[in-house]
């Protein structure tokens, strides 16, 4: 049997957000035995950072907002496609984007396995990734602070865009 959740005004719990679940054949007598069920505050999100990553997936993307609940079944949809989430406070939820079209799409997240997800609460824009094809010049003294020209395709100026030199990330 697949039942529908009352509105939980209707359900007389206050405070107390457990329930127990039976069921019935005739609308009056309802079983003996009962499962325990849960209703949670709906999630919301107040930020998603970053805001954008390459089409081929793999940015790890925090969603910040409220209500998330450690240990829950947590998914993230961008767009129409879900991963899985994992929920590192009540307040965070980290998932790594997925492959995806160059567009922009809202980003929703569940605390039910999916059942129900949030309202929008970002945006995520999936764009061609970065390739770099060559540097100048190609080496530099050990103890100086060299400008090096980067070349290739599909950058944006932007004050996100920064460099890494194995290891180090360089400040731009």
């Amino acid at each position: 049997i697949i039942c529908s959740t009352p509105p939980l005004r209707k359900v007389g719990v206050k405070e107390q957000l457990s329930s127990e679940v039976k069921v019935s054949l005739n609308g009056v007598t309802y079983s003996l035995t009962s499962a325990g069920f849960e209703f949670v505050l709906p999630p919301t999100i107040s930020k998603v950072s970053p805001v954008k990553g390459p089409i081929n997936g793999g940015t790890v993307v925090t969603v910040t907002g409220k209500n998330f609940i450690i240990g829950a079944d947590a998914m993230c949809k961008f767009g129409d496609t879900v991963v899985t989430g994992l929920v590192v406070s009540s307040s965070i939820i980290s998932c790594i984007a997925p492959t995806h079209e160059a567009t922009t799409v809202p980003v929703m997240v569940s605390i039910n396995g999916g059942a129900d997800y949030s309202a929008p609460g970002g945006m995520f824009q999936f764009r061609s990734a970065l390739h770099v094809t060559s540097v100048l010049p190609t080496g530099a003294l050990t103890d100086s602070s060299s400008m090096v020209t980067v070349f290739g395709s599909n950058f944006e100026n932007s004050k996100e865009l920064s460099c890494k030199f194995g290891a180090v990330i360089s400040e731009n």
